[in-house]
């Protein structure tokens, strides 16, 4: 099913192609949306996928109250719910796909969101959240709805934003979603081997874009790291097919009075990535003196060229510097074409062997 992404008040799904005006997605009754969102599919995933993606891609903040309050049943009765914080985006996923006749339930547990500090000790009161388990062919799958409507533009104007499905949170795999949410009941990790919230809590903080670029990790699988010498290396797997057209950049905070501020040196550098071969990214990072730091690691796929799309988060880490080395020593600062090996040096592109290899 191929879903074109255009203002949300006058969607098109296709196929075959249907056109809701804004006039009967916003005034009629919820019941009467779903059928003209869903009743041309026969197959549950393509319902659900439409109206996931109608959701996501309505700004709800922009609506307007209408003059009379609207009834129980009409849509802008939960729209406005929703806008007022007396309801939630799973909420209404909830209830469009029981009228769609999809089982459907609402997921309650904690959530690594935007008030997440690497780390932290989570509690319910701070960190709640909720979202779906929709069962499609006899399986379960997940979908936050909240979290899969991506604005684009200034979170500053956010009455005028654009607002596009983000596909991270539509059916995601549990083994990545679990990185972010934990469910209150153990059963809705859909894990094979559940893990328990310690375990959750100290997991590394692995955003979408990881999965994205699909990558693996192959070193610190906990978001906290400590370091004895003021050094670190990590190693990412890189997915063989793609490896040559991933970029990455490393940023590096300390923590200042309560603050992070980043390590910005005119003549050195703190940290150092580079690809030793084909399938791995490493990252050294060096720490000028003894405190708390930050890693952030952000990627983006280089054959990707949509206007919005840009480096973004792939992995953040909490790094502990007991000791720094005495004297310190950074890495000597380079341009953009990087040093050493990497995917913009490839030898095998220019023809050559290292006669090291040749030897063996």
């Amino acid at each position: 099913m191929q879903v074109k992404r255009i203002d949300p008040y006058s969607i098109i799904v296709t196929p075959p192609g249907i056109q809701i005006p804004k006039s009967k997605a916003t005034s009629g009754t919820l019941k009467s949306l779903v059928s003209l969102l869903t009743d041309q599919y026969e197959d549950d995933m393509s319902k659900v996928r439409a109206i996931y993606v109608w959701l996501t891609s309505l700004n709800i903040n922009k609506l307007s109250h209408p003059l009379k309050n609207p009834k129980v049943g009409y849509t802008m009765f939960y729209l406005m719910k929703i806008k007022e914080r007396l309801g939630n985006y799973s909420q209404l996923f909830n209830r469009m796909c029981n009228i769609a006749g999809i089982p459907c339930v609402v997921i309650h547990g904690y959530l690594k969101g935007n008030t997440y500090e690497i780390g932290q000790k989570l509690d319910i009161k701070t960190h709640y959240g909720e979202w779906n388990a929709v069962l499609i062919s006899s399986q379960w799958r997940f979908v936050n709805a909240f979290w899969g409507a991506c604005a684009l533009g200034s979170e500053k104007a956010v009455n005028a934003a654009q607002y596009k499905p983000d596909e991270n949170y539509f059916v995601p795999d549990p083994q990545h979603l679990i990185h972010t949410h934990f469910p209150e009941e153990e059963k809705w990790q859909l894990l094979e081997d559940p893990i328990t919230f310690k375990e959750w809590e100290e997991k590394a903080y692995l955003k979408e874009r990881f999965f994205e670029l699909e990558l693996r990790l192959l070193s610190h699988q906990e978001c906290e790291i400590t370091t004895e010498n003021g050094e670190i290396e990590m190693m990412f797997a890189l997915p063989k097919k793609r490896a040559k057209d991933l970029k990455f950049m490393a940023l590096v905070y300390m923590k200042e009075f309560n603050e992070w501020k980043i390590l910005d040196d005119k003549k050195v550098q703190h940290d150092f990535i580079h690809v030793p071969i084909a399938e791995a990214l490493v990252v050294k990072l060096r720490f000028p003196k003894r405190g708390i730091y930050r890693f952030e690691l952000v990627g983006k796929d280089t054959t990707i060229t949509e206007k919005d799309y840009d480096f973004d988060w792939v992995a953040i880490y909490k790094i502990k510097c007991e000791q720094a080395a005495s004297p310190y020593s950074g890495f000597p600062r380079v341009g953009a074409a990087g040093w050493g090996p990497n995917n913009d040096h490839r030898l095998e592109d220019l023809g050559l062997t290292p006669l090291s290899i040749l030897k063996e």
